[in-house]
């Protein structure tokens, strides 16, 4: 069994030895301190001031060498060289140490000898931690005292503490605003006999004197200070270009694509954009790294560019969708499908499917075969349409429509879908989807068959992102009992038709003096998921609010954003193929080819599904009191004549 250890003792008195064994070695420049000043003056001569003030860190020796009266040479011929370099001269009033220290001493607070000083006050001369700022710096609110500005004054500059609630605020010294106030306070009572103005602009004049060299060299120090941090921002800028473009010539050496090298994630690469120098070594440890990152970069470019080449082939397949339109049922085109669904018709997949620009060859091809492709069109919609009705809800009602309402027949050579989205084109289905889209109503609130016609909704191949939105659909029948209209029975298009017109007298609005103008879409969008807006209290708008309203706007050239969608080219025949075109060109078409005078919506004409139809939330003024009362509409009419009159 091995002996335990033993403490060392003493061989002459067999006492524990107390005292260390070994010695520390003596570094080679401790002999330094002992040299002859002169020669120590020589070598500190060729520091820098910032070495100057280590080395007064270093120790007592350094320390007493180095703040002597005898070392005051030194210091001025060390600051005379970075004059030399344009640095400010060091003050009047101010030690040579005590400046090198300022600017050149590292980011210690000049009061508490903090690490956490990075910007100095050049007018009040230190360097501040944010704890002795908090503490010792007095915010000026006022930039004048006597009319005269405070850097006239007092040593004063611009800084964030507490007691300026951390606004940039002129700031002076806690001890120099004491110093002011004890002389101000000892010269009027000298000169009581005075007048209490004259003594202080007197003292305000003798200051002003007294701190305009420090303000001059303050702003000179400020100067200084900007010029060179810009000169620093370019030269760590230049240090990063550099050897991000050495890194780029290697990589693109290497046989990679400039459009790959120069991409953002190389560029702004955290190895890359740094000001240090690219050694061999290094580069072979970031190869590796760099070369994975432009892969995957290239990649992804290689992806994007090719369903951009598809996406631009489907746009041909688009152009030339309205070729085959005659042979579809008015009512239907909205549903047939676009975008990337094209692709999941399997007649034009084939054609689609090879990687390659669009040519005339491909643009002829597609020609050829899109009427050979109608019944995959009519079997795409019956599956979507299908699609829909698995998604609703079970408590919802079923369809119930009358020969009165069933869309008018068309003949029998027509891909017509009818039969399959009747059942399903009810305003109490609301449907989600989450979809993005340029609009920001699009891709939200879909009703009826609108979904069908929805392309977003269809690009997953797997399940359709629609659905069933019960709010929605409980707003949808708040609005229908306004009418008295069947859930069973009432479609969007006859809610269009209805053009029914509401408010709320819930809605934040009605506090501050205004009411707001929905219809029906809007008032399912606005109600849906605003926490501030009530839907049990959305109503009609009463005969008379609908008189006031028709008349203001008439009066003020104030018209509904349904108006604009008049103008959007979006509404086709319901007898003939007919380019979508505006409203009122159908009704000229109408007149002129069918001879119908008074048409009408869904039976004369219809609308492009594809198209949200949707009209912007409109404030209304504040109805006056009197409306809701037994009033004569004509009483109505004048009161919203001068509401709206143009004011003088």
């Amino acid at each position: 069994m091995p002996s335990s250890k033993r403490q060392k003792t003493n061989k002459e008195n067999g006492t524990v030895s107390t005292e260390k064994s070994s010695k520390k070695r003596a570094g080679r420049l401790s002999v330094l301190p002992s040299l002859p000043l002169d020669i120590l003056f020589e070598i500190f001569g060729h520091l820098l001031p910032g070495d100057l003030i280590q080395l007064t860190r270093t120790n007592k020796s350094f320390r007493s060498v180095l703040l002597s009266r005898q070392s005051i040479s030194v210091w001025r011929q060390v600051l005379q060289y970075t004059v030399e370099d344009g640095h400010p001269p060091c003050p009047e009033g101010m030690s040579e140490p005590a400046w090198a220290a300022l600017v050149w001493g590292g980011p210690w607070c000049s009061h508490c000898g903090a690490r956490s000083a990075a910007k100095i006050l050049w007018h009040i001369r230190r360097r501040l931690c944010k704890k002795c700022c908090d503490q010792h710096l007095v915010p000026l609110w006022n930039h004048t005292f006597e009319g005269r500005p405070w850097s006239e004054i007092l040593p004063c500059d611009i800084a964030r503490t507490k007691r300026s609630l951390n606004g940039d605020q002129l700031h002076a010294w806690e001890a120099d605003e004491t110093e002011l106030n004890l002389e101000l306070e000892i010269q009027l009572k000298e000169n009581a006999s005075k007048p209490i103005r004259t003594v202080i602009h007197l003292i305000l004049d003798d200051r002003k004197s007294n701190t305009a060299d420090r303000l001059e060299h303050a702003v000179k120090c400020r100067d200084f200070e900007t010029l060179r941090k810009r000169d620093r921002r370019d030269e760590i800028h230049e240090q990063k270009s550099a050897r991000s473009d050495l890194i780029k010539a290697r990589l693109l050496e290497a046989g990679h694509d400039a459009r790959d090298v120069n991409h953002h994630l190389i560029c702004n690469h955290k190895d890359v954009y740094v000001a240090k120098p690219l050694s061999d070594r290094v580069w072979k440890n970031l190869a590796p790294i760099l070369t994975e990152l432009v892969e995957s970069v290239r990649d992804r470019r290689l992806a994007y560019e090719k369903r951009e080449r598809l996406l631009r082939r489907i746009q041909v397949v688009e152009d030339c969708m309205p070729e085959i339109f005659p042979l579809v049922a008015p009512s239907s085109i909205s549903f047939l499908p676009s975008g990337l669904n094209i692709m999941q018709v399997h007649g034009l997949a084939e054609l689609l499917s090879e990687d390659e620009e669009p040519s005339d060859e491909l643009r002829k091809s597609i020609l050829d075969r899109l009427p050979t492709v109608l019944p995959e069109f009519q079997l795409w919609i019956s599956t979507r349409a299908q699609d829909i009705s698995e998604c609703l809800d079970v408590s919802w009602p079923t369809a119930s429509f009358d020969s009165s309402l069933e869309p008018k027949a068309v003949s029998d050579d027509r891909l017509n879908c009818t039969s399959t989205t009747a059942a399903l084109d009810l305003a109490v289905y609301v449907f989600k989807c989450s979809k993005s889209s340029e609009d920001r109503l699009i891709g939200l609130w879909l009703f009826g068959m609108d979904a069908l016609a929805h392309a977003p909704c269809w690009a997953c191949k797997v399940e359709p992102d629609l659905t069933p939105d019960p709010k929605g659909h409980a707003i949808v029948l708040k609005i229908l009992e306004f009418h008295h209209l069947e859930p069973s029975r009432t479609r969007p298009v006859d809610l269009e038709i209805l053009a029914g017109r509401y408010t709320c007298d819930g809605c934040p609005t009605v506090k501050r003096g205004a009411h707001v103008l929905y219809n029906w879409r809007t008032a399912v969008w606005s109600h849906h998921d605003n926490q501030h807006c009530d839907a049990s209290r959305l109503r009609l708008l009463t005969t008379f609010e609908d008189r006031f309203i028709d008349a203001y706007s008439s009066r003020r050239s104030w018209r509904y954003a349904g108006s604009e969608l008049g103008k959007s080219l979006a509404w086709g025949c319901n007898y003939c193929y007919l380019p979508w075109t505006s409203l009122s060109d159908v009704q000229e078409h109408l007149l002129n080819v069918h001879n119908v005078e008074s048409a009408a919506e869904d039976r004369d004409y219809i609308f492009n599904r594809k198209i949200t139809r949707s009209m912007d939330d409109l404030p209304i003024p504040e109805l006056p009191k009197f409306v809701a009362g037994n009033t004569t509409l004509d009483v109505v009419e004048a009161e919203a004549t001068s509401l709206s009159a143009p004011v003088s």
